[in-house]
Order: C-alpha cells, then sequence, then structure tokens
C-alpha cells in the first residue's frame, strides 16, 4: 500500500503548479527527489557558514565573554544542525529503501 501511494501520478497537480517540469515529476517520488537534491546541500552549505560565522565571532570577541558565549553557541549549533542534516539524510535513504521509493534512493545521481 506504501509503494501505491509513492507511484501516484501528481503530473496534474505538477502542470498546474509548475508547467516547464511536468515532463520531469511524473510521481511523487521524483518531486521529493528533485527538492531534496538541491535541499541537503543547501543546508550544508548554511552549517558551513554557521561555523565560519561562529568562529570570527570567537576570534574577534576582544576578551568579551558575551560574545565569545555567543560565537560558542552559534558553532554549537552549527554541529547540532549538521549532525540533524545528516540523520535526516539517511532517514530519508532508509525510508526509500523500506518503502520501495527507486526515485528517491538516487538523491544524488547515485
Amino acid at each position: 500500500m506504501n509503494a501505491k501511494i509513492a507511484a501516484v501520478n501528481i503530473s496534474g497537480l505538477i502542470r498546474t503548479a509548475l508547467p516547464n517540469y511536468v515532463q520531469r515529476f511524473v510521481t511523487l517520488g521524483s518531486f521529493i527527489t528533485f527538492i531534496l537534491r538541491y535541499l541537503f546541500p543547501l543546508a550544508g552549505l548554511l552549517v558551513l557558514i554557521y561555523l565560519i560565522f561562529g568562529g570570527y565571532q570567537i576570534m574577534f570577541s576582544g576578551g568579551n565573554p558575551q560574545a565569545i558565549a555567543q560565537g560558542k553557541s552559534k558553532v554549537t549549533n552549527a554541529i547540532v544542525g549538521f549532525i540533524i542534516v545528516f540523520t535526516a539524510f539517511w532517514i530519508v535513504q532508509g525510508m526509500a529503501i523500506v518503502l520501495g521509493l527507486a526515485d528517491l534512493v538516487t538523491i544524488f545521481g547515485q
């Protein structure tokens, strides 16, 4: 039954929302794959930027304990964000295998 949900033809819905991508998104799995292909790298880039800003804030704090604490908080949040994104990727991969969604297994063109 889960495979039936993933194989639902959504081309009519996509044709209304995104007319140029009708041929590309035939199933729900292919649409989710398209979104995730850009979402995961964007999240990784944001983690990197957040780490850099947190490091700069620590380096240029001038010994101010409040600024150091804010920088450490940014670095900690970036690391936690990376762990969340990494875990989400593997959860999506595991769900794709369990539910038999071949489209989702190939998020990064593998």
